[in-house]
């Protein structure tokens, strides 16, 4: 994987995803990344 910041991420997902709001997409990934660096694992549903 190539890393990249998450300021080029949004603005990437932005341009295909034009109904999403930019500033709420952010905020929702930084608390993503903030709840797995505290340990949260991801639940699978199906």
């Amino acid at each position: 994987m190539i890393p990249i910041s998450l300021d080029k991420f949004c603005k990437k997902y932005i341009q295909i995803n034009k109904g999403e709001n930019l500033e709420n997409l952010k905020e929702r990934l930084k608390n993503a990344v903030k709840r797995k660096k505290e340990g949260e694992k991801q639940q699978l549903r199906g």
